[in-house]
């Protein structure tokens, strides 16, 4: 689910969701901010109880997707590290 995530691939994600007793990781949303899939994060939050932390701002900020990071700050919580603000700065 993990790959699918970062990947972007939003119907594998729901699928395997749904037909796999695990769920998904601790890393799903992390990494679905680095592949900038602002889709698969809407979709997981509206799942509820997924989670992130500061990798996905991170990780957003790397990849420079500025609508996730955007999103991530408004709707999450976990903020970001001084990682995000150096790969922004250049």
């Amino acid at each position: 689910m993990d790959l699918a995530a970062f990947r972007g691939h939003l119907s594998v994600v729901e699928w395997l969701f749904t037909n796999r007793a695990q769920g998904c990781s601790d890393q799903t949303m992390d990494l679905a901010a680095k592949g900038g899939h602002l889709a698969v994060l809407e979709w997981l939050s509206e799942i509820g109880g997924e989670s992130c932390t500061t990798d996905a701002i991170d990780g957003a900020a790397a990849g420079g997707h500025l609508a996730v990071v955007e999103w991530l700050h408004a709707h999450r919580s976990e903020g970001c590290t001084r990682a995000a603000m150096n790969v922004a700065a250049g």
